[in-house]
């Protein structure tokens, strides 16, 4: 794989695909024509000049971008399977997202995640899923299942699971609850996400001690500063119902961009349909002032980072070969995508193959 990768950047064999326009650099925030060529599904030229290639597909004045993750999504709220989710998705220029499908799980527990994470396999959207905390959510409740430290086990060798969900029960965490505390101990040495509305001072000192690195659920630029100045990721979520990026986006204007991200958590089908998906939440950064690539690294390289997915998240010799094309840094209407290389969705419409339902 290397070998084929340093042979079509020396030119000695052709790139699969060469894509030109202008390429938005995420690394350093630069934007210059030229070309990203393709072999075997990876990134294995970005420059200023042409490689010899099977297949040269040109978009003079559009934006080369790399195609956009979502850091926190219940893909249940979309109404949709994760197949449905990801036709409906990739058009909009989405090649991965990050699930966590507690919603589900309450009904039907592990099997209905083993389900989220069988049917998203028959896609090309790139999907991860984080393990739910809080399965039931209390115990008031009268849920289907139970997502105990048995089931947490038996999920973490799976190898599309990255962490542990949203822990949503921080009050168990600073009263050091055992239930909540040994999932996590479990959980340490993987991702951990929260959903702490609120939390601040001491607590959420005691909070984050936990080995917790991120939040969804800030409400204020004071609680965001505070959250970031303790280490964690502060998603901005813009979805269907809770919308935070006209009152969170400024953490990112006046000097705090580095441990941002921009997510969906919610979003229902037909928002998707009228609205889009992460393209809406770019179209409304900058609405609100942002700039453009600075919200262009909030679903790209910053979730990458984060979740720790590196052959995701730039345009880089070596990384997976997904792309969007776009019109402009502006409404980010995406005329065309690829996922490891291959065009999966061109404007508007998707060219995937049908999932066809397992019997």
């Amino acid at each position: 794989m290397i070998e084929s990768l340093i042979d079509a950047c020396l030119g000695l064999s052709r790139l699969d695909v060469l894509v030109s326009g202008k390429i938005v650099d995420v690394y350093s925030g630069n934007v210059f024509d030229g070309f990203v060529g393709v072999k075997d599904g990876l990134v294995a030229y970005v420059g200023r000049k042409p490689k010899p290639a099977n297949k040269t597909m040109n978009f003079p004045s559009k934006y080369v971008l790399p195609a956009y993750i979502d850091g926190h999504i219940h893909i249940e709220s979309s109404l949709m399977t994760p197949s449905m989710f990801a036709r409906a998705v990739i058009p909009h220029g989405t090649c991965c997202v990050i699930a966590d499908p507690h919603e589900i799980a309450n009904v039907m527990g592990l099997d209905g995640i083993r389900f989220m994470i069988e049917d998203a396999e028959r896609t090309p959207l790139k999907f991860y899923f984080m393990i739910p905390s809080s399965v039931p959510s209390t115990n008031l409740e009268t849920s289907g299942a139970e997502i105990s430290l048995k089931e947490i086990e038996i999920l973490k060798k799976f190898k599309q699971i990255l962490g542990l969900g949203e822990v949503m029960n921080y009050k168990g965490v600073i009263n050091k609850d055992r239930s909540i505390l040994d999932k996590i101990k479990m959980c340490r040495e993987m991702i951990i996400d929260g959903h702490a509305p609120g939390l601040r001072g001491d607590e959420l000192c005691m909070y984050v001690s936990a080995g917790i690195g991120s939040d969804h659920e800030v409400a204020s630029f004071d609680e965001a500063k505070e959250k970031l100045m303790l280490g964690m990721w502060v998603m901005i979520r813009e979805g269907s119902t809770a919308k935070a990026i006209s009152s969170l986006i400024n953490v990112v204007s006046k000097g705090c961009p580095e441990r941002v991200m921009l997510v969906t958590d919610d979003r229902h089908a037909g928002d998707i349909l009228h609205e889009g998906h992460l393209d809406y939440c770019l179209r409304r950064a900058v609405e609100e002032g942002l700039d453009p690539i600075d919200a262009v690294r909030m679903v790209t390289i910053k979730p990458a980072e984060y979740f720790g997915l590196k052959n995701l998240g730039g345009l880089s010799p070596g990384k997976s070969a997904d792309i969007v094309i776009v019109d402009d840094l502006k409404e980010f209407r995406a005329e065309a995508v690829f996922i490891n290389g291959k065009l999966v969705a061109e404007n508007g419409r998707y060219l995937g193959a049908e999932a066809k339902a397992k019997k």
